[in-house]
């Protein structure tokens, strides 16, 4: 029993990796690359995002997705005319 105790991790995370991601006023979409994740254990948090000025509908809807197990990408929903910063993590799990 004591070995069973003894594997047990202290901790469910493997890693925690923060990305920010930058689209300019013409870009509907970017990455970033992060160290390599098993996709199939992690998962995205949303660390919120900035705009440069008001927005217009459209310009603050974002999907964050994890493309593979290296790149971490933003896609905006509609062409803006504003800068967007999207900050987020990657989380993998054991």
């Amino acid at each position: 029993l004591a070995s069973a105790v003894a594997a047990i991790p202290t901790t469910p995370i493997n890693s925690i990796q923060a990305f920010s991601i930058t689209l300019s006023a013409v870009q509907t979409s970017n990455t970033a690359t992060i160290t390599a994740v098993n996709t199939a254990k992690s998962s995205i948090d949303y660390g919120g995002f900035t705009l440069n000025g008001t927005p217009v509908a459209g310009e603050q809807d974002f999907r964050i997705a994890l493309t593979n197990g290296t790149t971490v990408t933003v896609t905006r929903s509609a062409a803006a005319t504003l800068i967007g910063v999207i900050n987020g993590f990657v989380v993998e799990y054991k």
